[in-house]
């Protein structure tokens, strides 16, 4: 049985290599990231015989696109084997914490920690159909 593996923010770092060592285990790898440009050329990156990877534009910060990947996954694979929610910012990292301006903790927890819920939110459902035999 094919299994499915979504990897949120696959474009660089971990997130890539994840992807990588997931396609090589024989997963279909949802691929996403924020920037499709920029998502397309790292996916092109890791095709070679026998990996799957499939690219979805996905803001993890866009309630929107959480549904539309939500209803992507249930009518092409009806379910959902593994999520690596990865998508992250990083604050500058020079600015110390007293003199960060709020927009970018705000923008920084927005992507990091309700970004990941939604992702959670939108693919956990999928995941449940495995344990309850798709119900």
């Amino acid at each position: 049985m094919e299994q499915i593996a979504v990897v949120t923010g696959a474009n660089r770092g971990i997130g890539l290599e994840i992807s990588a060592r997931l396609a090589d285990l024989g997963f279909t790898v949802i691929f996403t990231a924020r920037d499709e440009a920029k998502g397309q050329k790292a996916m092109s990156s890791l095709l070679k015989s026998g990996r799957k990877l499939v690219f979805f534009k996905l803001d993890v910060t866009n309630q929107t696109d959480g549904k539309r990947l939500f209803q992507f996954l249930e009518k092409e694979y009806g379910r959902v084997d593994v999520l690596f929610n990865n998508a992250a910012i990083l604050a500058d990292e020079n600015e110390s914490a007293v003199s960060i301006d709020l927009s970018i903790v705000s923008k920084t927890f927005e992507t990091n920690v309700i970004g990941a819920f939604m992702v959670a939110q939108s693919v956990i459902p999928l995941m449940k159909k495995i344990i309850t035999g798709g119900s």
